[in-house]
């Protein structure tokens, strides 16, 4: 792995927890954990691209990320420091956007159902 996918490699860590733990949450739910670490990459590309040091491009991620989000009805608070760690990252290739991040996503999103299902079939309210 690269030293940018070993920095995004905590939040999905966050992620993969917070999904286990709060399974019913609307934060935690498959499809905004997809649109909310989408729309965070993108935001952070852009601000790489735009503010020429991590000193700016940091702030107007985090902010941009959490305005957006929370416009968007896709609040996921990890999403929010993905886009920290790609400016920090200075990743400028829209590629980083496919893989890991869409990637590892849709591996959440995957194991975020099969958890709701498993926990459906077996009658554990959370």
């Amino acid at each position: 792995m690269t030293t940018d996918e070993n920095m995004v490699t905590a939040v999905f860590g966050v992620s993969a927890l917070c999904i286990f733990l709060f399974p019913q949450s609307k934060y935690f739910s498959p499809l905004v954990l997809l649109e909310a670490n989408l729309y965070a990459s993108c935001v952070a590309f852009i601000c790489v691209f735009i503010f020429p040091t991590t000193y700016l491009g940091i702030p107007f991620a985090l902010l941009a990320c959490v305005v957006g989000m929370n416009l968007l009805g896709c609040m996921h608070p990890p999403a929010a420091f993905l886009s920290i760690f790609i400016v920090m990252a200075g990743t400028a290739s829209y590629d980083f956007a496919l893989h890991p991040v869409l990637v590892d996503s849709f591996v959440l999103a995957i194991a975020s159902l099969a958890n709701k299902k498993l926990m459906d079939r077996w009658g554990v309210k959370s």
